[in-house]
């Protein structure tokens, strides 16, 4: 509903656009938490008959435990961003969704050239906006559908930690990729689509 799925498919899409029915591309979700939008990836990519093998990766050993009691259809391996257990060019594409936003810039270049260093294809980052209207969002998000109040303080917090469009773009090209586009949803949440030079 907020469209951080849509988004991220978006971007597959044009990755994928030389693909056929029939083909297997293989992607890596760095940060993947619950692993709900690399799950939904494939099955949208199943829809156009390609098929998607996924992998998620969290630091977080407690995270993946709980991600695999939810059953979601990928692999699961413990490990950190910004040195992956994978050799170079190992999946088509890395994505992450909802992570840069925790990352300062000085951890956020190597972590984004860990992604370029193990994709053949692309990297693809699905992270919130820094915008006034994101700010407003996730006030009122926070305070209507929840009244935790961890989800209260986080939700504002994330908003304005996020990056600007400008900046994602600058943290990709300082790792070594060239945006190709940048697809958004509301203003507040966008998905960058790179590709090595």
């Amino acid at each position: 509903l907020l469209g951080g799925i849509q988004l991220s498919e978006r971007a597959l899409s044009r990755l994928f656009a030389s693909c056929t029915p029939g083909d297997t591309v293989l992607l890596l979700d760095v940060g993947t938490g619950a692993g709900d939008i690399p799950t939904a990836m494939i099955d949208w990519a199943r829809s156009r008959k390609i098929l998607l093998e996924a992998f998620g990766v969290d630091r977080s050993v407690a995270i993946l435990r709980h991600a695999r009691d939810a059953g979601p259809n990928l692999g699961l391996v413990a490990a950190e961003g910004r040195s992956l257990p994978l050799r170079d060019g190992a999946v088509d594409v890395a994505h992450c969704s909802l992570l840069l936003h925790h990352i300062d810039p000085p951890d956020a270049v190597p972590l984004l050239a860990e992604m370029a260093r193990v994709a053949r294809r692309g990297v693809i980052v699905n992270d919130l906006v820094r915008s006034r209207i994101g700010l407003a969002g996730a006030w009122l998000l926070g305070h209507v559908a929840t009244r935790n109040p961890l989800t209260r303080h986080d939700a504002p917090l994330s908003a304005r930690r996020a990056y600007t469009l400008a900046e994602m773009t600058d943290l990709l090209t300082a790792a070594g990729l060239r945006v190709v586009a940048a697809d958004t949803f509301l203003g507040y949440r966008a998905a960058v689509t790179a590709v090595m030079p």
